[in-house]
């Protein structure tokens, strides 16, 4: 099909040459047609296919006198140098199926049309390209009648495809509370490209110091980008519960009385909010209670401990009875007949078994242990006495009876003057 077009090429310009230039002769359309054709190859040359078919041979059996090959012809002026179209270019990506839809060739004469490809097309001019197959082909498209065949180069450019980053997935973990959480998920790029990654969902840094308030299921998502594209995975986190065991306050020594009823109000924190108990050893019972009686005196170590039902913490205290207090015996307490104008002096004794020091003090009638009884106290008064070792006070009460006593009458001051 190439030598035809030559040759339609060759008789064209000859039957061109004829009417429309005068003097125009056979050997001159030949000489100009060798120009044209040298003209052509020195400018435009093609790697794989020849568009043209040079006539170098095209010669007649005799030459008459004419123009030489260097001559001008007459009234006959050379063409520009030829510039060929260029050659169509289809772009496609990786990945992407490569095809000729709108593919359409027409025969003059009406003869069935058959067309072959050349690689990288299959038979039926398509192409499915993959990863790697970023770069630039050359295909070969032909039409055939049967007799005649025409052919045309393509440009094929395929573009790298971006790859999206991969990330490796991740088990399940499973971590206790008060642990350390860290993640180091492998990250790849098929293209090669930097990576960044991020983290979000339970945590966003990693490592990460798990509460004591994180017990219970979480997820991690991990996100891989390369600027423009991503992937994410999901990482699954179990953070087991981890106990705390309370925390019980310190508890100071006690001294108390055979005879007193001993209370314990122990106080305790526990940091996971659990619900405390308190245990207590002996003498004190399950309530952190004793009621003391005599002969009960003696120094005692109680044990208090704290559980939250599985952790516990202890403290101790030393109890110190004490013998009973022995309350101040009064003495001397007894009613009294006065009359008006005499002086009381008043012999109250206490005494004390446990040899405490014991004060009295008075009220009522009388405020302290003698009075001078006035003439207009005739009469019962109540003398209130109390006494008190410090621990223990004792109380008695007893009569003063003063009988009137008459006073003669008294001249006044300068009545006989």
């Amino acid at each position: 099909m190439k030598r035809v077009v030559g040759a339609v090429i060759v008789l064209a310009i000859i039957a061109a040459c004829e009417p429309v230039q005068q003097g125009c002769t056979p050997e001159q359309a030949l000489t100009y047609l060798q120009k044209l054709n040298a003209s052509f190859y020195a400018n435009y040359s093609t790697e794989k296919t020849d568009v043209f078919v040079p006539i170098e041979n095209l010669t007649e059996s005799t030459t008459p006198p004419g123009p030489t090959p260097t001559e001008d012809l007459p009234n006959v002026s050379l063409p520009e140098t030829a510039v060929l179209a260029p050659i169509p270019t289809k772009t496609v990506s990786e990945g992407d199926l490569v095809s000729f839809p709108n593919l359409a060739a027409t025969d003059p004469d009406g003869d069935n049309l058959s067309y072959t490809y050349s690689e990288p097309l299959d038979t039926n001019g398509r192409w499915l390209t993959k990863r790697g197959d970023a770069g630039e082909y050359t295909a070969t498209i032909s039409v055939s009648d049967g007799t005649g065949i025409q052919t045309q180069n393509v440009r094929i450019i395929v573009l790298r495809k971006n790859k999206a980053p991969t990330i490796t997935p991740i088990p399940a973990i499973t971590i206790k509370e008060g642990q350390v959480l860290d993640l180091e998920p492998d990250v790849r790029d098929p293209d090669g490209d930097d990576v960044r990654i991020t983290f979000s969902g339970f945590t966003s840094a990693l490592p990460y110091n798990v509460s004591f308030d994180d017990a219970g299921n979480h997820t991690i998502t991990i996100t891989a980008s390369d600027g423009e594209l991503e992937s994410t995975t999901d990482v699954h986190i179990r953070v087991q519960n981890v106990n705390r065991p309370p925390k019980i306050d310190k508890l100071e020594d006690v001294e108390i009385r055979e005879g007193d009823l001993f209370t314990l109000q122990p106080t305790a924190d526990d940091p996971d909010k659990d619900q405390l108990r308190f245990i207590f050893t002996t003498p004190l019972n399950k309530s952190g209670v004793w009621q003391t009686k005599r002969k009960d005196q003696g120094e005692y170590r109680i044990n208090v401990t704290v559980t939250d039902g599985f952790a516990t913490a202890k403290t101790s205290f030393l109890l110190v009875v004490k013998t009973a207090n022995n309350k101040p015996v009064l003495g001397g307490v007894t009613n009294l007949s006065v009359k008006e104008g005499d002086a009381i002096i008043l012999h109250i004794t206490a005494t004390d078994a446990d040899n405490d020091n014991v004060s009295i003090t008075y009220s009522g009638y009388m405020t302290s242990s003698e009075k001078r009884v006035g003439f207009s106290d005739a009469g019962e008064h109540k003398v209130n006495i109390s006494a008190s070792d410090g621990l223990d006070t004792v109380s008695a009460t007893f009569t003063v009876t003063v009988a009137d006593v008459n006073r003669p009458p008294v001249f006044n001051s300068g009545a006989f003057k």
